[in-house]
């Protein structure tokens, strides 16, 4: 695997600025083993794996927009590392207070209100629709189905938020809509 310098890799985190997928992806490559384990070592399997490196990517995409090339103190590996193992932490916290929220009801003392195990079934159901989604859409496609569909963000701010022109964000979302189409009965059969 060829090592790049530092002037190289602050090459690379000015193209990813510019909107470059192709750094990106490259800028990836090149920290997935730290990505990997980082997501491995703080996640410790309270989150899919899957979504723990999701999460990672969009740290390491973050601090590519954030980080100071001008710097002298600070690699850009050592900036990211904290930037992924904070956005991981997080994502540990969200998950583990939603599972703290539902441990602590009482099954006595909770009246179930009719129709909690429909509602139950449905989240799982989501769950898994969202599984075969992921499995449709190539990784950046499925962050843009995310923002946008999911969180409901607006394509300026997702492109604000991936670090990518509006236009990147709704060519992915133009290619997201024409795949979840072409497999409509698909996902649709498996979701019944």
């Amino acid at each position: 695997m060829r090592s790049y310098s530092d002037p190289e890799i602050n090459a690379l985190i000015r193209s990813v600025r510019e909107g470059s997928d192709e750094a990106f992806a490259e800028l990836t490559r090149l920290y997935m083993p730290m990505l990997t384990a980082s997501a491995e070592d703080i996640c410790h399997g309270k989150l899919p794996f899957a979504e723990a490196l999701a999460e990672a990517q969009i740290a390491l995409h973050n601090a590519a927009l954030g980080y100071r090339t001008e710097q002298s103190g600070v690699s850009f590996g050592l900036y990211a590392k904290i930037c992924v193992c904070r956005r991981l932490a997080s994502a540990v916290r969200r998950e583990q207070s939603l599972t703290n929220s539902l441990d602590t009801l009482d099954d006595e003392a909770v009246a179930v209100p009719d129709g909690i195990e429909a509602a139950l079934l449905r989240d799982e159901a989501y769950a898994a629709l969202l599984r075969r989604i992921r499995a449709l859409l190539s990784a950046y496609e499925y962050r843009v189905f995310l923002l946008l569909c999911v969180h409901g963000y607006s394509v300026s701010l997702a492109a604000e938020m991936l670090g990518r022109d509006e236009k990147s964000v709704g060519n992915a979302r133009d290619r997201l809509f024409q795949k979840l189409r072409a497999h409509k009965e698909l996902l649709h059969e498996e979701n019944d």
